[in-house]
C-alpha cells in the first residue's frame, strides 16, 4: 500500500494545493493583479491536466478571483463546490462568500477541526472574533498555536483592537 502510485500522487496533489493557497496569498498581499490572472489560467490548465484533484483546483481559481476584487466570478465557481463536504478550501470560500451566518459558523468550524493551512486557521479566527464567538476563538486561537509555534495571529488581532480604539501607542 505504501508504494501505490495514485496514494503517492495524490498526496502531492494535496501538497500542490497548499503551495498553490500560499501563492495565492502571497500575490494577493501584493497586490499583483497580473500575477493573480496568469495562476488562475495556470490552475485552470492543471485541472484540465489532471494534476490537480478538480474540486480544489477550482475553489482555488475561485479564491483567486476573489482576490482579485472579482467575488462575482469567484461566487459562480463557487456555487457548485459548496455542498461537497469537507474540503478546506471550499470551506474557505464558504467562509467568504456565504450569506447565511449559520453556514459560515459551520465552515469555520470545519476548518478548525480538518484544515492544517494557516490561512485557513486565521481566516477561522478573525470570523470567530468579528463574530464576537469567543469559545469559537479561543478554540480556533489554540489550534493555530499549536499548529503554528510563534505565529504572529494574537498580535495582528490586538494590533487591530488597539488601533480599533484609537489606542496608537498600545497598537505599535
Amino acid at each position: 500500500r505504501e508504494n501505490n502510485p495514485s496514494r503517492e500522487l495524490y498526496r502531492q496533489s494535496l501538497q500542490n494545493e497548499y503551495l498553490y493557497r500560499l501563492w495565492i496569498e502571497i500575490l494577493a498581499q501584493n497586490n499583483d493583479d497580473d500575477a493573480l490572472r496568469s495562476l488562475a489560467t495556470h490552475l485552470q490548465n492543471t485541472i484540465a491536466s489532471g494534476l490537480i484533484e478538480t474540486r480544489a483546483g477550482h475553489a482555488l481559481v475561485a479564491l483567486t478571483h476573489y482576490e482579485l476584487g472579482e467575488r462575482e466570478a469567484a461566487t459562480m465557481i463557487w456555487r457548485p463546490l459548496r455542498k461537497n463536504g469537507n474540503e478546506p478550501f471550499q470551506r474557505e470560500l464558504t467562509l467568504i462568500l456565504e450569506d447565511d451566518e449559520e453556514l459560515r459558523s459551520q465552515a469555520a468550524q470545519i476548518l478548525i477541526r480538518v484544515s492544517g493551512d494557516f490561512f485557513h486557521l486565521r481566516r477561522a479566527s478573525l470570523f470567530f472574533h468579528a463574530n464576537k464567538d469567543s469559545k469559537g476563538f479561543q478554540r480556533s486561537l489554540e489550534t493555530v498555536d499549536e499548529a503554528f509555534p510563534s505565529n504572529p495571529l494574537r498580535a495582528e488581532i490586538s494590533f487591530h483592537q488597539c488601533f480599533g480604539s484609537k489606542n496608537y501607542e498600545r497598537a505599535l
